[in-house]
C-alpha cells in the first residue's frame, strides 16, 4: 500500500488496485518462460515514483507507479541454470537491493546486488559464498573476506548455495543490510561439503553505496540433513531487553536471539568473535508460536506469543 494504491504481484503480473473500491488501476503482464517450476513472486518495492520486482527468469524490472509502464530491466541471474529472482526487493537511497535464488541447483551461488534505482545499472555485486575464477562478474565486486577455506568440498562437488528468495532488512539509520543466506548444497548431505560453508545459512550484514564493507555474519543453522535455511528477513529493534531482538524462522522452526546493549548490527559477527547471544530451541509449527526468551545472563523473560 503506497500513495493510495495497493500494489500486488504474481509470477507474471504486477498490478495496482484502489483499496477503497477494489477497482484495478492498471495491470502489466510479463510473458516469459520461468526458470523453474515454482510459480512464485514475493512482492514489489517502491521508491520515488517507481515500482520494482523480480521475475522467475532472473530479471529485475522497474515500472512507473501511476501507469504500470515498464521503465527498465536488468538481468542478474542465469535462467539456464534455474536461477531466478522471486524475492521482494528493498529500495532505498537511490538503490534497489535484491539477490538470486536457485542455490539448491548444483553450482549455483547466491549473490546480492545493488542496482541504480533510476537506470537499473548494477552498482555492485556481492557473492554470498566464495566466488571462483570461472564465476561470472556482472558488476563491480564488493569487498569480501570470503575464500574457500571454510568449504571442505570433495572433488566434483562445486561450492553451491547461499542464495536468497525472500526479502531483506535494511536499517536506514546506519545503511546496513541484513541478508538471510540460503542453505549450502547438496542440502541433504554433509559428506560432500564438510566445513562451515560461509556465508550459506547465515545472516550477513552491512552495506554501503560503494559496495559491502565490513561484512560480518552470524551462524544460524547447521544444515546437513535438514535442508533448513534462514528464509525470513530478520526483525531489528532497539531498546528491547536493553539490547537487540531478532527473529529467525522457517516453516516448523522459530528461534530468537537477545544480546547485551549494543548497536543491532554488532549482533552479526564472524564465528571467531561471536557475541554472547543465546540461540533458542526450535518450536513446532502451530497456529501460534510460543517464543521462549532468555537473557544473556540466563534469566528467563516473560513469554510472548506471536502468530505464524
Amino acid at each position: 500500500m503506497v500513495n493510495g494504491a495497493l500494489i500486488g504481484t504474481t509470477e507474471h503480473d504486477i498490478f495496482s488496485i484502489d483499496p477503497a473500491t477494489c477497482h484495478e488501476n492498471w495491470r502489466t503482464h510479463e510473458d516469459y518462460v520461468p526458470a523453474q517450476i515454482l510459480k512464485v513472486n514475493r512482492g514489489a518495492a517502491y521508491l520515488d515514483g517507481l515500482l520494482y520486482r523480480g521475475t522467475e527468469d532472473g530479471r529485475v524490472l522497474a515500472y512507473d507507479f501511476k501507469t504500470g509502464k515498464r521503465v527498465w530491466k536488468t538481468t542478474i541471474a542465469d535462467a539456464k541454470l534455474a536461477e531466478s529472482t522471486p524475492a521482494a526487493p528493498i529500495a532505498w537511497n537511490g538503490l534497489v537491493f535484491i539477490g538470486n535464488a536457485g542455490g539448491d541447483n548444483k553450482g549455483v551461488k547466491g549473490r546480492m546486488y545493488a542496482l541504480d534505482a533510476k537506470t537499473g545499472k548494477i552498482v555492485w555485486e556481492f557473492y554470498l559464498v566464495p566466488k571462483g575464477p570461472g564465476d561470472p562478474t556482472r558488476g563491480p565486486q564488493g569487498t569480501t573476506p570470503l575464500d574457500a577455506s571454510t568449504w571442505g568440498n570433495q572433488a566434483g562437488t562445486p561450492i553451491t548455495g547461499g542464495a536468497t528468495w525472500t526479502s531483506y532488512t535494511l536499517d536506514p539509520a546506519t545503511g546496513e543490510l541484513d541478508v538471510p543466506g540460503g542453505n549450502p548444497a547438496p542440502d541433504f548431505a554433509l559428506g560432500p561439503r564438510e566445513g562451515a560453508d560461509l556465508y550459506a545459512a547465515r545472516w550477513s550484514c552491512s552495506t554501503r553505496r560503494q559496495g559491502p564493507t565490513n561484512v560480518t555474519s552470524n551462524w544460524c543453522l547447521r544444515t546437513g540433513t535438514t535442508g533448513m535455511s534462514p528464509t525470513r528477513p530478520p526483525s531489528s529493534r532497539r531498546g528491547v531487553v536493553n539490547g537487540c531482538w531478532r527473529s529467525r524462522r522457517r516453516t516448523g522452526t522459530c528461534m530468537a536471539l537477545i544480546s547485551p546493549p549494543m548497536r543491532c548490527s554488532t549482533v552479526c559477527r564472524s564465528l571467531a568473535s561471536r557475541t554472547p547471544t543465546r540461540a533458542f530451541r526450535p518450536i513446532r509449527r502451530s497456529t501460534s508460536v510460543r517464543v521462549l526468551l532468555v537473557a544473556p545472563n540466563g534469566t528467563a523473560l516473560p513469554t510472548t506469543r506471536k502468530p505464524t
